[in-house]
């Protein structure tokens, strides 16, 4: 994770280590120096301070990434979605997925 954050901050964000600290709330860049050696890690308030900065291309840095190297390291910012939605989303994509038999069963029972 030290490594990752150090390739966000040093080549995608482009930011010299005094103003990532900046952005993270430090006060000197003591703390990312630990970091960069693997000795520490930034708490998540931390990280979420850097993780708000939205470039002029409408993308933002990538926590996902940052903690599990799945995905970009940037991602675009788009609205969030409730959780409501979201499972009313999924249900509707799994259910156009089922068969045609299945899912007029499936809407038979749910309106009877």
């Amino acid at each position: 994770m030290c490594a990752r954050l150090k390739v966000l901050v040093h080549d995608v964000l482009e930011l010299t280590d005094k103003e990532a600290s900046s952005r993270m709330g430090y006060s000197n860049t003591t703390t990312l120096w630990r970091v960069w050696q693997g000795k520490t890690f930034p708490d998540a308030e931390k990280l979420y301070l850097l993780a708000t900065n939205v470039g002029q291309d409408g993308t933002k840095p990538s926590l996902h990434w940052v903690i599990t190297g799945e995905g970009e390291p940037l991602q675009s910012e788009e609205p969030r979605v409730q959780s409501g939605q979201l499972a009313r989303l999924r249900l509707k994509e799994h259910i156009q997925r089922m068969p045609l038999d299945k899912a007029e069963s499936l809407l038979s029972f749910l309106t009877d």
